[in-house]
């Protein structure tokens, strides 16, 4: 099942699904469909633009990250941990001395734990696993709990779940950990577009959480001229999207 997903992020969101609609028109040419091929090309390219744009980008991430209100520490419900979730590292790099480090969404997400938990004084939950088993780096939760520690957490208070490969693991082994020490309230710590899924992934593994969203995508301040002109940041922004809505979508299907 886990791979059937990862398949599935390959091939049906960009850019492999446009490579696939590319290589189906270079097909068409070849056996003469040329007005087809061109007509196809030319919408490829027309949702190329769309998605690498900022307002197009903003459309699909507003909705994901508008679902819940920012944390206000004021508004704390005495919640038992704070859970972090994992967003991507890099396995290898030389400015960690070749050993892992955290992507940039990851790194926002520890950071604001950190911040939360030094506020709070709650221990933390650092939850992701590796994504491929075969993979001989550091689990993603360790990688968080080192960076926590040198930013000055107490290292006896944070926890790894180092199992998950993805945001439904991550639900079902924290679920475990947080009954061990009979927690029963989670403060959930993962980008804003992200937090959709995983409320719905930690509240079906029965988890009682309370939102803390960080790392917004959107700037929120108007558009100018340059906003039009086609980014990488803004399509891998529209990915991110889809991505999420792909997976609600999966989640719909087996968990109905």
């Amino acid at each position: 099942m886990f791979l059937i997903s990862k398949l599935f992020a390959y091939f049906i969101l960009p850019p492999g699904i446009f490579t696939a609609i590319i290589l189906i028109a270079v097909l068409f040419i070849f056996t003469g469909l040329r007005k087809t091929a061109a007509v196809i090309l030319l919408f490829t390219s027309l949702f190329i633009y769309l998605l690498s744009v900022e307002p197009v980008k903003d459309i699909l991430l507003l909705p994901l990250e508008n679902k819940f209100s920012p944390f206000e520490i004021s508004e704390a419900q005495n919640e038992d941990v704070i859970v972090v979730l994992g967003g991507g590292m890099y396995d290898r790099s030389p400015a960690k001395g070749m050993k892992p480090s955290l992507s940039p969404d990851s790194l926002k997400r520890t950071v604001y734990a950190f911040y939360l938990q030094r506020e709070l004084n709650l221990p933390v939950i650092a939850a992701g696993g590796k994504v491929f088993r075969s993979s001989n780096a550091a689990s993603s939760a360790e990688v968080i709990k080192s960076v926590l520690v040198m930013l000055g957490a107490d290292k006896e208070k944070i926890y790894t779940e180092n199992e998950s490969r993805n945001t439904m693991q991550n639900a079902e082994f924290t679920a475990k950990i947080m009954e061990k020490y009979t927690w029963d309230h989670a403060l959930l710590v993962t980008s804003a577009y992200h937090m959709p899924r995983s409320v719905l992934s930690f509240r079906s593994a029965g988890v009682h959480v309370t939102a803390a969203p960080t790392d917004y995508k959107t700037d929120r301040s108007g558009y100018l001229w340059y906003s039009f002109m086609p980014h990488m940041s803004y399509l891998k922004d529209s990915w991110n999207a889809l991505h999420e809505y792909a997976g609600l979508l999966y989640y719909s299907i087996i968990k109905p």
